[in-house]
């Protein structure tokens, strides 16, 4: 049975709105008049990050952060096979998210999610690669209270995919593997290193890479049927 359900933060429980595939996909059709499908932008993105991860531990300066984003959008325009537009069209993109005012939402259905998973007796937590200001961004969110524990990669110095993470989380909490139930989006940061440590893991497939619902679900809110 489980009794405690740990969350990724970082598009499983929310994104960055506007999302990242819709500034792209605008700032196609503004500057050359192409219309590229954001759905296909939203997926050259997520094969992207199973095989590029930005770590908040090892990038601190923000050339560091210019160097690590200009190589991430060259792989993006060339995958969307755009980058002959112009040679250095990942530079303005780095320049346009650098502008851009995103805020983070909870997906839909993620706060019911949380309260239903409460109401159910089941303690929620969060285990991310993140900032030391995830619990005011949950606060705002209005789920704080609602959690249980709230660990990020800055306060353990540690981060995902190590599977020391998980062990720091799991030693913190005093949870049993066997009742204990680990939920994100990455299949490398997040599926791979929950299994390595014996959790049990499900795997947010929402771009339908793996079409392997025994350890996939497509929509966070189908994770009650996995319970």
């Amino acid at each position: 049975m489980i009794n405690h359900v740990v969350f990724d933060f970082v598009d499983t429980l929310a994104e960055l709105r506007p999302s990242r595939e819709l500034l792209v996909a605008n700032y196609y059709s503004d500057q050359y008049k192409i219309s590229i499908d954001p759905r296909i932008i939203a997926r050259h993105y997520r094969l992207l990050d199973h095989c590029m991860f930005y770590s908040s531990l090892e990038i601190q300066s923000e050339e560091e952060r210019r160097e690590y984003y200009y190589s991430y959008n060259k792989k993006l325009i060339n995958g969307l096979g755009m980058a002959h537009f112009h040679e250095d069209i990942h530079e303005h993109l780095f320049e346009l998210f650098s502008y851009s005012k995103r805020k983070w939402w909870l997906k839909d259905g993620v706060e019911d999610l949380i309260q239903e998973l409460n109401d159910n007796k089941k303690d929620v937590s969060i285990l991310s690669n993140f900032g030391d200001n995830l619990s005011q961004i949950l606060e705002e969110a209005n789920i704080a209270s609602k959690l249980k524990w709230i660990v990020t990669s800055v306060h353990a110095k540690l981060e995902k995919p190590n599977v020391e993470f998980y062990n720091y989380f799991l030693k913190k909490s005093n949870f049993n593997l066997a009742d204990t139930l680990y939920v994100g989006d990455n299949y490398t940061l997040d599926y791979l290193p929950a299994k390595a440590v014996g959790l049990k893991v499900i795997l947010l497939d929402e771009e339908n890479i793996y079409n392997d619902n025994r350890i996939t679900i497509n929509r966070i809110t189908d994770l009650f049927a996995q319970l």
